[in-house]
């Protein structure tokens, strides 16, 4: 009866994060990660301190989910507090982990931004 327990343990982890993204702002900023959807379809929005992690999943029970949409890859754009573009990656498949200094474009530098706390 454990080992069944123990499975199923192991087998909710794998269905829980089967679509996710490990966010993590390896920078000195906070930073606002934007996931996007293969086709363009804005999925959510998470605000990282610096030096801060969060994993994000898109599942049945996110707000705004839709099905009809193309989800993998992902792009990820990490943007300073005050709108400019830190950075972003794209072709980011389920389970990575994007850092946000490791992604292109952008400026990776916020200063001289007003910032909106």
């Amino acid at each position: 009866m454990k080992r069944l327990l123990i499975l199923l343990c192991f087998c909710w982890q794998a269905v829980a994060w089967a679509n996710s993204v490990n966010l993590f702002n390896n920078s000195e900023e906070r930073l606002r990660a934007v996931i996007l959807s293969a086709d363009g379809m804005l999925l959510d929005e998470v605000v990282l301190n610096a030096r801060d992690a969060s994993t994000w999943a898109d599942d049945l029970y996110q707000f705004g989910y839709n099905s009809a949409s193309t989800h993998t890859p992902y792009t990820v754009h990490w943007y300073c507090m005050g709108g400019k573009l830190f950075g972003t990656c794209k072709n980011v498949a389920s389970g990575s982990i994007v850092l946000a200094q490791n992604c292109g474009g952008g400026s990776h530098d916020c200063t001289g931004e007003d910032s909106e706390e």
